[in-house]
C-alpha cells in the first residue's frame, strides 16, 4: 500500500520545492537548514533541528521539514549539494533510548533519486545530490526532501545524523534532525536531549563539573611541583 502514495508524495514535494526555488530566493525560512560556504567548506546554521511526522494516507507518516535553504549568491550556478547519512537511526521510546530493531527504517526521497533508508544497522550512506542546486545565476538552494516512516512505526523520537557534501566544496560538519512521531512535548524534548547526547557525546553538567575538578587538581599539582623544583634549584644564600 505504501507504494500507492509515494509517487504522489514525490510529485507534490517536487512542485513545492521548485516553486520555492523561485519564490524564496532572498529569504531563508525559519526552521530550515541554512547552508553557507566559508573557506571552501559547506557550513550549516545549527547542529540541531526538529520536525514532526504527520499521517499521509493510511500507511505513511510524512514530513518535508526541515528544508534546505541558502541566501542569494551562496553557491555558483550549477553547483551540486547533497547529503551523507553518517550514523545509525537513533530512537527514543518516550522514556529511554532503545534499539530501532524491527522498524523498517526512516526513508529519505526526492524526485528521480533512489530511496535512502536509515535504520539501526546504518553506519554510512552517501545519500544523493540535490538536482540543479542553483537556479539561473542567483546561487540559491531551496529544497525539501521527503522524510517518511510507515504508519506502523512505534511512537517516539527518531534521530537522523547528516552532513552536507558537494563536488565543489568540502564536506560540512555533522548535524542532527530529530523527528517527533506522536510524543507529547515534554517527552519529545527529553528525547531530543538524549539523542543529541548519544549522537555527539555531549557531556552532562555533572560530567563537566568532574572534568573541571580534575583539571583544577592537575593544575594545582603542576603548580606545586613547579614551585618545589624552583626551590630545589635556587642557589644557597
Amino acid at each position: 500500500m505504501m507504494k500507492h502514495f509515494r509517487p504522489l508524495l514525490v510529485i507534490l514535494t517536487l512542485g513545492l520545492s521548485l516553486a520555492g526555488a523561485r519564490t524564496g530566493l532572498a529569504q531563508v525560512h525559519a526552521g530550515d537548514v541554512e547552508l553557507g560556504v566559508s573557506g571552501g567548506q559547506i557550513t550549516v546554521s545549527e547542529t540541531l533541528f526538529e520536525s514532526d511526522f504527520l499521517p499521509f494516507g493510511p500507511s505513511l507518516l510524512f514530513t518535508d521539514e526541515p528544508g534546505f535553504d541558502s541566501e542569494i549568491n551562496t553557491f555558483n550556478s550549477g553547483d551540486m549539494v547533497g547529503f551523507d547519512v553518517t550514523r545509525q537511526l537513533f530512537f527514543w521510546d518516550g522514556t529511554q533510548l532503545t534499539s530501532a530493531a524491527g522498524n523498517p527504517g526512516l526513508m529519505i526521497d526526492f524526485f528521480g533519486q533512489p530511496t535512502v533508508t536509515v535504520d539501526e544497522n546504518t553506519t554510512f550512506d552517501p545519500g544523493f545530490n540535490f538536482p540543479t542546486v542553483a537556479t539561473g545565476d542567483d546561487g540559491v538552494i531551496h529544497r525539501h526532501l521527503d522524510f517518511s516512516l510507515p504508519s506502523s512505526a512505534p511512537v517516539g523520537a527518531y534521530g537522523l545524523v547528516l552532513q552536507m557534501d558537494s563536488p565543489q566544496y568540502t564536506t560540512s560538519e555533522e548535524f542532527l534532525i530529530v523527528f517527533n512521531n506522536d510524543l507529547g512535548n515534554a517527552q519529545f524534548e527529553a528525547g531530543v536531549d538524549a539523542i543529541e547526547q548519544a549522537a555527539f557525546a555531549v557531556p552532562e553538567p555533572s560530567t563537566y563539573a568532574m572534568w573541571t575538578a580534575g583539571f583544577t587538581l592537575l593544575a594545582i599539582g603542576w603548580g606545586w611541583r613547579t614551585l618545589k623544583q624552583r626551590r630545589l634549584k635556587a642557589p644557597a644564600a
